[in-house]
């Protein structure tokens, strides 16, 4: 183990000495992806006296192999300015209802049983997430919403729930903004293609953004990332941190990226890794850990049936 984790150091430390400096990378992204523009200082802060609200999720699954598992799932929909949403799911393949589910993401993907539920468990998170926003948002009517992550995993998991969010956003002239703390694209090496330098062939975005966007400033793609094209992202460096994050709007709200960008940076604590104040709030206030879990189920769940059916012979040792 020892040797390989000295090799796969030396291969990276290879890469990075090959990939393209600071000033000839910018300049590629400038001629084929990109313009580069800090982040505007808005003097009048037009978002001052807005209601903000966030949105994020956390689960726990507990047990031992398939079929003896529990999720437990928690959402919380929280408002700057006083307010907040709490809505609680409990999925198992145990009954008949979470059963069936797994059956049928098996027949149409192909997965194992195992990889269904976990499937399940994050497609009802993701629902669980917008129902809980769709909630606490038709009565606080915010002036702007931040989503833990990108779009896309909310609109697969329940894209009638999304429309309705998308929809009401456009109506009321809400901005929406989803936060990306961990980029996972390859969006860069896609666009550039054949003009991509060899070691960004294969580069993710992270690798390729890491340290070129300086600090405050934002990276505005000349078209929609191909593989989300219906929205619009966003990257920029938030502060000294050298990684980029990522925001996604919705198409119709392109023109307000700047003034996204501005209101994140302006949550986000002086020195910190880029995430706004509530998002992280709302992290620490809805995260179920195994502690709490497991004092639940010890609470709710007869004894026996813990044993029998969701007790790990693991968990015994």
């Amino acid at each position: 183990m020892w040797e390989d984790l000295l090799e796969l150091n030396q291969e990276l430390l290879r890469r990075m000495q090959k990939t393209p400096d600071r000033a000839a990378g910018r300049q590629l992204l400038a001629d084929s992806f990109g313009e580069f523009k800090p982040i505007p200082v808005f003097q009048d802060k037009p978002w001052q006296g807005w209601q903000v609200v966030g949105i994020d999720g956390s689960q726990q699954t507990i047990g031992a192999n398939y079929p003896y598992q529990l999720a437990l799932l928690q959402a919380l929909a929280l408002a700057s300015q006083g307010g907040e949403q709490l809505k609680q799911r409990v999925i198992t393949p145990l009954l008949a209802e979470g059963e069936e589910e797994v059956r049928q993401l098996v027949r149409e993907k192909g997965l194992s049983q195992e990889l269904a539920f976990s499937r399940l468990r994050d497609r009802h998170l993701a629902q669980l997430e917008l129902e809980t926003l769709l909630e606490l948002i038709f009565h606080q009517k915010p002036r702007a919403i931040m989503l833990d992550g990108g779009f896309l995993r909310l609109e697969q998991a329940w894209a009638e729930g999304w429309q309705q969010l998308y929809s009401f956003c456009l109506e009321e002239n809400i901005l929406l903004i989803g936060v990306i703390e961990e980029v996972g694209t390859n969006a860069i090496a896609q666009e550039l293609g054949e003009k991509a330098p060899p070691l960004w062939q294969r580069a993710y975005d992270r690798e390729i953004l890491y340290d070129l966007l300086q600090e405050g400033e934002l990276l505005l793609p000349y078209r929609p990332l191909a593989v989300k094209d219906r929205y619009y992202t966003v990257f920029l460096r938030p502060g000294t941190y050298p990684q980029a994050i990522a925001l996604d709007l919705l198409a119709e709200q392109k023109n307000k990226a700047q003034l996204a960008a501005a209101l994140v940076i302006s949550l986000c604590p002086a020195g910190g890794r880029g995430i706004p104040w509530l998002l992280d709030l709302i992290d620490q206030k809805v995260k179920l850990t195994r502690q709490q879990t497991d004092a639940l189920l010890d609470y709710v769940l007869d004894l026996q049936v813990r044993e029998k059916f969701l007790r790990s012979m693991r968990e015994r040792r």
